[in-house]
């Protein structure tokens, strides 16, 4: 009696000889002979020198030859019959489906490469399924009529290998590349089961791939029809992507340049088209693969229109806030840096700039423009948190906070600060420092009296004099009033009557009472967050307080750092740069040379570090968003006045990030291109 073996052992190189026996001589000769027929017609059907798809449309719209079909239906009737009855193969070793590896089976149930030929397993019983009163199952003599046909012993289903293996996306739902076919009840059917896939245009398509595909593999000379229309796509598709990565080469050109891209009027007769559509001209003259494309393509696949430009403007800016985002995951901590101003349409825009420490350098990069339709401390507080999240970026990581003076801004209760320290407690308001000392000059300019009156009078005389003009010498003079001759005046030295030295007279009127109202305004405007800035001070390497815990302790506390660590760690590290200072022979003077150093020993430094990094990350001004309003202008224009707010914040991003931008990989924005339109007239992929 012959030993049953398992699927695993079917497969396995050692059961050849027992692989051949479970197969009858027979079967292989018919296979053969089916396969040697099948061979000959899609040659026949491959080599005509018409298009891929009016072959496979042809083939499909025919079928198969009358006679052949014939033969066909005749086998498929006699194998339909004895369905019920289980095969019985000629061999000497049988399997039946207790003896599945399902485990192992998983893993060589079907082919898994374009290599691979069908997984065509032999059971003996194949398992069964209840279909009324009968019984219906898996018969291997389907593997003569259908060579395509690959069965999953795992899944007790048949799928179709060239569909599995080179399907477009058309035939992805179909249930012989997904899940597999198992209705093995109208498996035979003439217009179902496995006649009708075979018979799909999809299928045949599928097929004629694979036939090349192993004609090729097979290192034959002779190419197909399918081969080369297979080059022709693979070349349009090449030649696509280059044109539109020219196209939106020339948009970052111009966008990073800040100059306009669309002309008044674009069409063929027009003198001026716009710089977009000039370049692209230009580039024509000198590329034929963009010439092509623009002048001989359809006139509806140019892919200049102003909405294309939007597309492929908004997939370069996200490209590029991306980097800003991947950039920021390196960084343990950024700061907000917020302002407001109108545009030339008087449309408030907010811009939103983050500041963080990355490999030995701080950056400021901006995130935008938002249209500030609310200018309520609420709704202006929404507008950051939307940009934030719309960048990709945790607002919790957010350890400072800056504006200007505006009160909608600074507002200790109900300002923007307030309402977000509620969330993100760590984030300590910075008042932008310029705002703060332009605050100062004009209360203290305000403080000053006015004396310059006589020199202004003396001037007017004169020039009266010179052109002719009579001073007025009388005057009528007016009558005391009676109850000021009750009084005795005498007389003495009027108090505006100047001193006979000038300089003690401007240093007593001028000199002093500036100071005076100068230091006032000073202690009163830079007082808030005290502790917290003398902190950061205390990390400045050329600072008199440098390494004093009594003054590091309330800002790290702040930022939840040990305190016993930080005491321990000044008095390490003011030995370790004395050590530095003198093997490298250099002074450490400033913030981020301090941090490059503390970056090489952040292991042992670790509160320090991290106070280092904080120190360097707090901004002292809000003058990136002041930048960013420059760029506004010229991007906002007379002309460019109606311009949408999407599109000029795109291009914000890319004129001030221009760093950023010019190092987008184009090949990049092709794809991203190609994945948000599928149904585009131009071929990407």
């Amino acid at each position: 009696m012959s030993q049953k073996r398992s699927v695993a052992d079917f497969f396995s190189p050692s059961s050849k000889r027992a692989k051949q026996k479970a197969v009858s001589p027979e079967l292989f000769a018919s296979t053969a002979e089916d396969s040697e027929t099948l061979q000959e017609q899609e040659n026949a059907q491959c080599f005509v020198s018409i298009p891929l798809e009016e072959t496979v449309r042809s083939i499909a719209s025919d079928d198969a030859c009358p006679s052949s079909s014939g033969h066909m239906d005749r086998e498929c009737d006699d194998l339909s019959a004895s369905c019920a009855a289980r095969h019985q193969p000629d061999s000497a070793t049988e399997f039946t489906a207790s003896d599945v590896d399902v485990d192992h089976a998983g893993q060589l149930d079907i082919s898994k490469f374009k290599t691979e030929q069908p997984t065509q397993p032999i059971l003996n019983p194949f398992p069964s399924m209840k279909y009324g009163k009968l019984s219906r199952s898996f018969n291997s003599n389907w593997y003569r009529l259908f060579p395509w046909l690959e069965y999953s012993a795992q899944a007790d289903a048949a799928f179709c290998l060239p569909c599995r293996m080179f399907s477009t996306g058309d035939n992805e739902k179909s249930a012989f590349v997904n899940g597999g076919y198992s209705n093995w009840k109208n498996a035979l059917e003439r217009d179902g089961g496995f006649r009708k896939h075979e018979n799909s245009l999809v299928h045949k398509t599928c097929q004629a791939s694979w036939v090349s595909f192993t004609q090729m593999k097979a290192g034959g000379q002779s190419r197909s029809v399918a081969t080369h229309l297979s080059d022709a796509y693979s070349r349009e598709v090449q030649e696509n992507r280059l044109y539109i990565a020219r196209v939106a080469d020339i948009l970052r050109f111009t966008a990073v340049q800040g100059i306009s891209q669309r002309g008044h009027d674009e069409s063929a007769r027009s003198e001026n088209k716009g710089n977009f559509v000039e370049l692209l001209n230009l580039f024509a003259k000198y590329d034929d693969i963009i010439g092509k494309k623009l002048n001989g393509g359809a006139a509806n696949a140019k892919y200049v229109h102003h909405s294309i430009q939007d597309q492929i403007l908004e997939i370069l800016s996200h490209i590029t806030l991306t980097s800003i985002k991947e950039e920021m995951k390196s960084s343990q901590c950024f700061a907000l840096i917020v302002d407001e101003t109108k545009d030339l349409s008087k449309t408030e825009q907010l811009s939103v700039v983050v500041r963080y420490y990355l490999n030995g350098a701080v950056f400021e990069r901006f995130l935008g423009f938002r249209n500030a339709e609310q200018l309520d401390a609420k709704s202006l507080l929404s507008y950051v948190k939307e940009t934030l999240n719309r960048c990709g970026i945790d607002s919790q990581l957010c350890i400072a906070q800056t504006y200007d003076g505006a009160s909608v801004m600074n507002g200790t209760s109900r300002g923007v600060q307030a309402l977000f320290r509620q969330e993100v407690p760590q984030a300590v308001y910075v008042h932008c420092m310029n705002h703060r000392l332009n605050l100062v000059i004009v209360d203290v300019c305000k403080a000053i009296k006015p004396s310059a009156f006589g020199t202004v009078w003396e001037q007017t005389c004169t020039i009266s004099e010179e052109n002719g003009v009579p001073k007025r010498e009388k005057q009528r003079t007016k009558r005391l009033p009676l109850h000021l001759e009750q009084f005795v005046l005498s007389e003495g030295r009027p108090v505006e009557e100047e001193s006979p030295d000038s300089k003690e007279t401007f240093r007593v009127k001028v000199f002093l009472p500036v100071l005076d109202h100068l230091i006032v305004e000073l202690t009163r405007r830079f007082a808030e967050n005290n502790d917290v800035l003398c902190g950061v001070s205390a990390l400045h390497p050329q600072s008199e307080n440098f390494m004093d815990v009594s003054l590091l302790k309330p800002f790290a506390e702040h930022y939840a750092c040990d305190i016993n660590s930080v005491e321990v760690e000044c008095k390490l590290v003011i030995k370790l740069l004395q050590r530095i200072e003198a093997e490298r022979k250099c002074k450490i003077e400033t913030f981020l040379q301090l941090v490059t150093v503390l970056e090489e020993y952040k292991l042992a430094f670790h509160e320090l570090h991290k106070l280092s990094v904080i120190a360097v990350t707090i901004p002292a001004s809000s003058s990136s968003c002041e930048r960013t309003f420059s760029c506004l202008r010229r991007l906002k224009t007379y002309l460019r006045s109606k311009m949408t707010n999407n599109r000029l914040s795109d291009l914000a991003v890319l004129a001030v990030e221009r760093s950023l931008a010019n190092k987008i990989d184009l090949q990049r924005v092709v794809d991203m291109f190609d994945a948000a339109h599928n149904n585009r007239r131009i071929r990407l992929h």
